[in-house]
């Protein structure tokens, strides 16, 4: 019985076969595109999760207006790392990282 289905789809992707090609590349694109947005997803929801408390990890954004639209980034000024430790008693550690040519500085 399946093997009769599996000659009858065959059959019909035989004698359509530019529809078939059409269909079938846009499931390929279409499971391609699926997989690598559950990728991303995957990837930005273990950002930082292999640390013990990772709970207890924030990160400080800033956002303004530029003459092209509203940016948010993860930039911030300088001395916030030492007014964060000494206005808010809940921060216990600060780190900055910055991006300095090809190069993560800690």
């Amino acid at each position: 019985m399946i093997r009769n289905f599996i000659l009858v789809a065959l059959r019909n992707l035989w004698r359509n076969r530019g529809y078939a090609s059409i269909n079938i590349f846009g499931l390929a694109i279409g499971l391609a595109t699926s997989i690598f947005i559950f990728l991303y997803v995957i990837n930005e929801l273990s950002y930082d999760r292999f640390h013990e408390k990772s709970d207890r990890i924030y990160m400080a954004w800033i956002s303004g207006m530029m003459p092209t639209g509203e940016v948010h980034d993860a930039v911030t000024a300088g001395p916030m790392a030492a007014a964060m430790i000494a206005d808010y008693p809940e921060v216990q550690q600060v780190v900055r990282l910055r991006k300095y040519g090809g190069f993560l500085v800690r």
